[in-house]
């Protein structure tokens, strides 16, 4: 039941699609270019969030850089 509940929350019923960006990567294999600083971490997640991404998934850190961008979303 909790995974049904959890994947409804990512997956657009009117699609049948879900978009899913990854910015975790850096936390095992260093940062990726054009990932090298925070304010461009920013600028990929403001992106992502503008274009319709369903999940982003981000490091503790990034998330608490940027948590105001996820304030207020469910």
């Amino acid at each position: 039941m909790s995974t049904e509940l959890r994947l409804s929350r990512i997956y657009d019923q009117t699609s049948k699609t879900t978009t899913m960006i990854a910015l975790s990567n850096s936390f095992y294999y260093g940062p990726a270019a054009g990932m090298e600083s925070v304010a461009k971490v920013r600028q990929i997640l403001v992106g992502s969030i503008e274009g319709g991404a369903d999940a982003i998934m981000i490091t503790p850190g990034a998330l608490r850089a940027n948590l105001d961008l996820f304030r207020g979303r469910s």
